[in-house]
Order: structure tokens, then C-alpha cells, then sequence
């Protein structure tokens, strides 16, 4: 995963680019498939990182459990309706 972080206004330090590639590396278990992330600081990291791995993580279970929905609906279809 290539990370590309930048700052506006803010200074960013080699230990600071180093916390942030660590934080964001948890999110890489979530995200297989991730290829890019950027990440432009004007607020605090924790929040962005947490906030988006609220959203990845309600993602994944909506994709998750919609096909426990259609099975559902499928087997209380009577059975001389067509789909």
C-alpha cells in the first residue's frame, strides 16, 4: 500500500509521518485491496483513522449480512410466485 501524506499549514516530522503509517497500517487488514491511501492533515489523526474505520467496518457488514436478507425474503416467498 503506497501512503501519501501531506500537511497544510503544519509541519509534519519523520516521527510524526511514522505514527500515521502505523495507524493507518491497521486499517490494512480491513482493506486487502487497498492501493492508495492520502492522508492531508489539518485535524487530529486518531479521529480521522477511528471515524474511518467506523465507516469501513459498517460497509463490510452491510455487504455482509444483504445477502442473509435475500435468502430471508427468498424462502417466504409463496411458492407459485415468480421472482
Amino acid at each position: 500500500m503506497q501512503l501519501i501524506i501531506s500537511g497544510r499549514r503544519v509541519v509534519l516530522t519523520k516521527g510524526f509521518k511514522d505514527v500515521v503509517t502505523g495507524k493507518v497500517a491497521t486499517l490494512a487488514p480491513l482493506l486487502p485491496t487497498l492501493i492508495e491511501a492520502r492522508a492531508t492533515f489539518t485535524a487530529a489523526v486518531d479521529e480521522a483513522v477511528a471515524g474511518l474505520a467506523h465507516q469501513v467496518r459498517r460497509a463490510k457488514d452491510r455487504r455482509r449480512l444483504a445477502g442473509r436478507r435475500r435468502a430471508r425474503v427468498a424462502l417466504r416467498r409463496p411458492a407459485g410466485e415468480v421472482a
